[in-house]
Formats: structure tokens, C-alpha cells, sequence
């Protein structure tokens, strides 16, 4: 039974350049049949995810008391954990609505792999040949909105049932660590926050682009005497350097910071 279970694990396992894809799932051509429903869940999402976490907020300033009865005794870890795997799982939703709503074609999707260690989940697809900037820029941006919704949507629940509000308000933070994870460009693997810059600026890797400006004294000379906007890139440039320098460590905190809260609580 072993050699027949590794042999349909190594027979899922894609090799890429840096990282590898475990496919669980392929799709075929009946799924373009979700199109109209997709495309109108397409454009209500970035809309939607801002409105529910504006009001969340709104939500938890007017109704503060609820803070006071957030007891981390009340936790469930169970529950946080349904919670934060169902996250994972919705965030790759997002980005597939996207997808079929503008008729990118769905390849495979499954597991994330850096050196046999998971990371995540993803979303394989063909790129169209005609590319359309706003269409990539909400389509690499399509999960972060759902990690938003989600944010917002468990602040809502944890305003209204004070019992379970420090679970709760632990899902929406871990899924806004989500969403910063996912924004951070690395070149160690694909991640969001690079597709989108890529496609809002049109270049190929925002990284790239970052180092050779920061490195070329000339470059950075340039900027400075450009004023506020050459400062701001220079300041973004180093954020994005940053970034992908510490992406890992950065995100071993992000990933550790829920539970060390928890350890400070106790």
C-alpha cells in the first residue's frame, strides 16, 4: 500500500522553478457554466469587503462594552482553527471567481510546496493573451477581499455574541494577517501582493525593479530631486526590498503572533 500511495504522491508533485504545486483538484470546461454568477460575485466583492469592514469597525466602536466581556478563557481553539483553515481555503475561492468571471481558463489547484514543506493552497491558471490591467490587478487581489469579508464578518459576529467574541476577534485578526502576508512581494514564491503590482504598473517584477533603482546611486539621485513622490518611491522601493528579504521570517511572526497573544493573555 506505501509504494502506491508515493506513487501518486509523486505523480500530483509539479516542479517549478522555486516551488512546487501538489494538485488535488483538475477543472474542466463545465466550469465555465459559473460565469454569470462569478462575474456578478466578481464585482461585488472589493466593494463589499471595504462597506463590512468600515461598518465592522463602526459596529465595534459604538457597541465598545462588548470589549470589556472578551475573555480569553471563553477561547475555542477548535473553532479557531475550522475557522482559520476555512480562510485558507476561501481565500483560493476568491481568487477562482475571478477567474471564471473573466474566462481565464482553470488549470489544477491543490497544495503549496517550498522544499516538501506546504504553505499554502493555489489556484493554477493560463493567462489570456490580450492582457487587461484591471482585470489582473482584481484578479491577484480577489482573495485579500475575502480575507477582508471575512475579517469584517467575524468582528460583526463577535460584537453580537459577546460569549464567543475573543474566538471570534481572533479569526478576524488572523485573517488579517492573511491578507498581509499575502501582500508582501517575495521572489521566493508567488504571492499576491507581487501580481499586483506587477499588473497595476505593468512591469514584470516589482522586485527587480526596486533593486535596480536602490542600487544605482543615479537612480536614487534622480528620485530625491523629483520631491514627495521620489521620496515615496524610494520609501516603497525599500519596503518592497524589505519584504522580500525577511518574507519568511516575517511571516513565521505573523503566523506565531496569535498564539503568542494567547501566551500573553495566559
Amino acid at each position: 500500500m506505501y509504494p502506491m500511495l508515493h506513487d501518486f504522491y509523486l505523480s500530483r508533485i509539479v516542479k517549478e522553478k522555486d516551488y512546487s504545486r501538489f494538485i488535488l483538484l483538475t477543472f474542466g470546461k463545465g466550469i465555465r457554466k459559473l460565469r454569470p454568477v462569478c462575474s456578478v460575485m466578481n464585482r461585488m466583492l472589493p466593494v463589499s469587503a471595504v462597506v463590512a469592514f468600515f461598518l465592522s469597525i463602526c459596529g465595534l466602536v459604538i457597541n465598545g462594552e462588548v470589549l470589556e466581556f472578551c475573555d480569553y478563557n471563553d477561547f475555542h481553539f477548535p473553532a479557531y482553527m475550522i475557522i482559520f483553515c476555512f480562510s485558507i481555503f476561501l481565500h483560493e475561492v476568491g481568487h477562482t471567481i475571478s477567474c471564471i468571471a473573466y474566462s481565464y481558463r482553470l488549470t489544477d489547484a491543490g497544495i503549496l510546496l517550498v522544499k516538501s514543506l506546504p504553505i499554502g493552497f493555489y489556484v493554477a491558471y493560463e493567462p489570456k493573451r490580450s492582457r487587461v490591467k484591471k482585470e489582473e490587478v482584481q484578479l491577484s487581489l480577489a482573495g485579500i477581499e475575502v480575507n477582508l469579508l471575512l475579517a469584517s464578518l467575524c468582528i460583526l459576529a463577535g460584537s453580537v455574541w459577546p460569549e464567543q467574541s475573543f474566538t471570534l476577534f481572533m479569526a478576524a485578526y488572523s485573517n488579517l494577517l492573511l491578507m498581509i502576508a499575502n501582500l508582501m512581494p517575495t521572489e521566493k514564491t508567488v504571492v499576491d501582493g507581487e501580481a499586483a503590482l506587477c499588473a497595476l504598473f505593468e512591469i514584470k517584477s516589482a522586485i527587480k525593479l526596486s533593486q535596480k533603482w536602490l542600487r544605482s546611486d543615479r537612480r536614487r539621485r534622480k528620485l530625491l530631486r523629483s520631491g514627495m513622490p521620489g521620496i515615496a518611491c524610494i520609501l516603497i522601493f525599500k519596503a518592497i526590498r524589505f519584504s522580500n528579504r525577511y518574507y519568511l521570517v516575517l511571516n513565521v511572526i505573523l503566523s506565531l503572533s496569535p498564539m503568542l497573544i494567547l501566551l500573553w493573555k495566559t
